[in-house]
């Protein structure tokens, strides 16, 4: 069971995402195609990743951000941003979800399939490319309230699917 965040991750991910610079050099498939991502030299990133202790460098944070973000879109793969992004995506959340109402709680274990419209998929996938889960959970929660009931909360989920 997992809270939205890290769902949403999983949902438009699969799997985990490396928080090391090494780690995510690797994801991008080299240093090579990690400069060309960042704009840097092949040298540069070596100097990041390298294991001889006097010669490593720490990148910036804004270019541990870009890193970041670059890696995050090349696991989450163009073609299906691009689906994704253009088309919406019908969704199914599996966990405890639901409302309170009249100070009673109508949390429970639901499957809900909801549609999400291209609109705000773009806000969801692109808030997680960035790395702000929070702000994808806030829009991925709107959706609910637009479109399905209003005060939906959620608690432990299992899973989402974006389709």
């Amino acid at each position: 069971m997992a809270d939205l965040e890290s769902s949403l991750n999983r949902a438009l991910f699969g799997r985990d995402i490396p928080t090391d610079v090494a780690g995510m050099v690797r994801e991008l498939g080299g240093t090579r195609e990690a400069a060309e991502a960042l704009g840097v030299t092949q040298r540069t990133v070596q100097r990041w990743t390298t294991s001889t202790a006097g010669q490593r460098r720490k990148p910036s944070t804004a270019t541990v951000g870009k890193l970041s973000t670059a890696t995050r879109r090349n696991i989450a793969g163009p073609d299906r941003l691009r689906r994704l992004r253009g088309q919406g995506s019908n969704t199914v959340t599996k966990g405890e979800m639901g409302m309170e109402a009249n100070k009673k709680s109508y949390m429970r274990d639901r499957r809900v399939t909801h549609e999400l419209t291209p609109q705000r998929m773009q806000a969801v996938t692109t808030a997680l490319i960035r790395g702000d889960t929070a702000k994808a959970a806030k829009s991925y929660a709107t959706a609910f309230d637009h479109n399905y009931v209003s005060g939906f909360t959620f608690g432990d989920l299992e899973y989402i699917t974006f389709d």
